[in-house]
């Protein structure tokens, strides 16, 4: 059987209070949205839903320059989920509730001799926030689910700390299902650790762990954008050693 097709689940809902400016419509040093780096670095996924919440119209304005442009691959959509303000959990429901069915015309051709393509679909979790991953993480994500195909999750890790985004197979997207809105996505996450179900992929890039949720943390992103943009990867900036790095 070949493998599941993957459907990028990007969460851009949130508010942004600390940093006072919608998440997905960030311009990085190149002038391009948050939201298109997340699209750009996932390219390769056949399908992405992108949840927002607090400012759909800076997503669909996203979105709709991408089209102006273009620029189709990933198919994206646009859900809002009207009870974003109770947590991010909710909309990581509202996700995966709005996942393609199966069957509905995106499984990839087996190759020949190998069997009908899998119904299923896995997803990949990605904040969008996170947004100096490349494509190569990704790829390191199906390069390891290739190689340990019955696992729940793949996750990137850097310097021994969990990042995204997280690739999730059918069960552990069960799990979140299952989660009550209150409870964080890393509850099932860590689930899956303990028993273990889930697959760290180390990745020499600690982008996997950055996220922007203060101006600081934007200047930050900003200043690493224009470092790479300008050749080689340059020193990380720096973070507070307490900030978040784990999926949820």
């Amino acid at each position: 059987m070949s493998p599941r097709p993957v459907v990028a689940l990007v969460l851009a809902a949130g508010a942004a209070r600390r940093l006072g400016r919608p998440k997905a419509s960030l311009p990085l040093a190149d002038g391009r949205a948050a939201l298109d780096h997340v699209l750009d670095a996932a390219a390769g996924v056949v399908r992405a839903v992108v949840v927002a919440g607090h400012a759909p119209e800076e997503v669909e304005r996203v979105l709709a320059a991408r089209a102006a442009r273009g620029e189709a691959a990933p198919a994206a959509a646009c859900v809002v989920n009207a009870r974003w303000a109770l947590g991010r959990t909710t909309s990581i429901h509202a996700g995966l509730a709005a996942l393609p069915p199966p069957g509905a015309g995106i499984a990839a051709p087996p190759p020949p001799g190998q069997g009908e393509p899998s119904p299923a679909l896995d997803v990949l979790l990605w904040p969008v926030d996170v947004c100096l991953v490349g494509a190569g993480v990704v790829a390191h994500l199906l390069a390891a689910r290739a190689g340990a195909p019955d696992a729940d999750g793949w996750v990137p890790s850097h310097a021994g700390r969990r990042g995204h985004p997280v690739l999730l197979a059918p069960p552990l997207q069960a799990a979140l299902r299952t989660l009550a809105e209150d409870a964080p996505a890393r509850d099932a996450v860590r689930a899956a650790a303990a028993a273990g179900r889930l697959v760290h992929v180390e990745v020499d890039d600690p982008a996997v762990l950055w996220d922007v949720d203060t101006p600081a943390d934007l200047a930050r992103t900003l200043a690493e954008h224009a470092r790479r943009r300008a050749g080689p990867r340059g020193a990380a900036p720096p973070r507070d050693p307490a900030a978040p790095g784990d999926p949820g």
